[in-house]
């Protein structure tokens, strides 16, 4: 709260994200509470997956003052998921959907960081999915041919992605004469 009271006698993006990172706490902590004899793990990594999506929205309606909020808040929707993984498989499939949905929103915003964050989300959800559930079935080598190829795919994905949004900052990165 008094990071939000400074930022609004001074706004600076530090104060911002002090503010955000506030928010975030009170919000485990409130969910925490709430649902502590249900499903707490759940219940915060969805709410910070929806607090993540929602400064997402807002930092893309509102682009102006701050031009981070909308991957920060990309950030903590891949993040949030995290949270409930060890105990719902299905959280999985949100963390997956999410990444992808991040790294397919960057082309039209022209971020590079989202295409950063959103493949290498993909590529923690999609490691974590293959141990978790193919490791028994098809041992670990056929495991890590598995992954490999992912690798090697996300990566196409990503190069192609990338020469889409753009060069960083609008700058040309080729530096040949």
């Amino acid at each position: 709260m008094y990071a939000a009271a400074l930022w609004l006698l001074c706004r600076r993006e530090i104060l911002m994200a002090g503010a955000f990172a506030g928010l975030i706490t009170a919000l485990c902590a409130v969910i925490g509470v709430l649902a502590a004899d249900a499903a707490p793990w759940l219940a915060v990594g969805l709410g910070l997956w929806l607090l993540g999506l929602a400064w997402t929205v807002l930092g893309w309606r509102y682009p102006e003052p701050f031009g981070t909020s909308v991957p920060a808040g990309a950030a903590l929707a891949l993040l949030g998921p995290v949270v409930a993984v060890h105990n719902y498989g299905w959280v999985y499939a949100l963390g997956i959907g999410t990444a992808i949905v991040v790294m397919v929103a960057s082309v039209p915003l022209k971020n590079v960081v989202m295409v950063a964050f959103g493949s290498c989300a993909l590529l923690g959800y999609i490691v974590a999915v293959v141990l978790r559930y193919a490791d028994r079935s098809i041992g670990m080598s056929g495991s890590l041919v598995i992954i490999g190829l992912t690798l090697i795919s996300l990566a196409i994905v990503t190069i192609r992605l990338g020469q889409r949004t753009g060069p960083i900052g609008g700058r040309s990165t080729d530096f040949r004469p």
